[in-house]
Parts: structure tokens; sequence; C-alpha cells
């Protein structure tokens, strides 16, 4: 279990269920996994900035990525689901053109 993987609730996750196992299971030893190969350095820092102020009751742990680099976050706040598609079509097609995608 990872209580930061919360956002997923959609799908069942539960924040706390990581905190009642370790409750249940008195003596189990915690792993926890730190590195992160999927996102860049960029984003993994503020994905920790934003999970740190989010959960209180929370296993202390800091993930690091192992992709250096990466562009500067931007934040986009779309009006509506369509607005949001559409941002997000755009900014494929300008990677696209910029060789930044296949």
């Amino acid at each position: 279990g990872d209580e930061d993987q919360c956002i997923y609730g959609w799908r069942g996750a539960q924040a706390d269920i990581f905190s009642r196992l370790i409750a249940d299971m008195k003596g189990c030893r915690v792993c926890t996994l730190e590195r992160n190969f999927r996102s860049t350095a960029a984003i993994a820092s503020i994905a920790q900035s934003l999970i740190e102020q989010g959960q209180v009751d929370r296993h202390n742990k800091t993930t690091r990525s192992m992709r250096e680099g990466g562009d500067k976050a931007r934040l986009y706040s779309a009006y509506d689901d369509r607005d949001e598609s559409e941002f997000v079509t755009m900014e494929v097609m300008r990677m696209k053109e910029r060789g930044r995608i296949e």
C-alpha cells in the first residue's frame, strides 16, 4: 500500500489503508519505494511538495526522480472538460511540431 496513491480513490484506493495495516500488523517491516523512474526531477519535486502539504498522517518518505532535467511545470486552469481537452490536444500538437514527441 502507498498513501501517496490516494489520487486513485476512484479505483478504490484509500489514503489511510497503509497506516491501518501498520496498526493491525504490529511489528511488520515497512519498506518504502522512494525512487521514481517515470517522472522527471522537475515533476517529482512538485509532486513531493503537494503530497507533503496534503496529508498530515502519512509515512515519512522522500521520493526522488531517477530522471534528471525536464521542462518547468506549468499550471493551466481549464474552464471545463472541453477546454481542458482542447488545451491538451494543442500542447501535444505543438510538441509534435517541435520534434519533442513522435
